[in-house]
C-alpha cells in the first residue's frame, strides 16, 4: 500500500441490503470495494488481497464476530497495518473501548449515520492514520 493512498477497501457486513448501499457509495466516490458477509470468507479475502481498509461489523451471521477479524488482522504482522473501522449498532459506550483497545482505528454506530457520512468519516480515519 501507497502510505496514505486508499485504494481498496473489503466490507465485512453479514446484511446483504446494507452491504450493498455502502458498496454502491464507495464504488460511486473511485474505491475498490470488495465485500464478505463472514469471518471465515473474510480472512481469505484479507490474507489473498490485502485490503488498504477494512470496514467491519461487529456482529456476523457466522455466530463469531468482527472482534475474531480484527484479532488476526492485528496479530498478523503483515497484515498489521490495515487500517480497520469497525461499524456496528451497538451503541453501549463500553464496546466502543473495547473494539478501540483490540486495535479498531475508528467505531461508527451505523443508525446515527447517513452512508454518505460512513464515507466521510472512513476516509477521515484513513488519512488521520498516517499524519502520525
Amino acid at each position: 500500500m501507497a502510505e496514505g493512498k486508499l485504494k481498496n477497501i473489503l466490507l465485512v457486513e453479514d446484511d446483504p441490503f446494507l452491504a450493498n448501499i455502502y458498496k454502491k457509495k464507495f464504488l460511486q466516490a473511485g474505491y475498490n470495494i470488495r465485500t464478505a458477509g463472514a469471518v471465515k470468507p473474510a480472512l481469505e479475502l484479507i490474507k489473498k488481497e490485502k485490503p488498504d481498509l477494512i470496514m467491519l461489523d461487529i456482529l456476523l451471521i457466522d455466530n463469531l464476530n468482527g472482534y475474531v477479524v480484527l484479532q488476526k488482522v492485528k496479530e498478523d504482522k503483515n497484515l498489521q497495518d490495515i487500517v480497520v473501522v469497525m461499524i456496528s449498532n451497538l451503541s453501549d459506550p463500553r464496546e466502543k473501548m473495547k473494539a478501540k483497545d483490540s486495535g479498531a482505528d475508528e467505531y461508527i454506530i451505523k443508525i446515527e449515520h447517513t452512508p454518505e457520512e460512513v464515507l466521510s468519516i472512513v476516509l477521515d480515519t484513513f488519512k488521520k492514520k498516517f499524519k502520525k
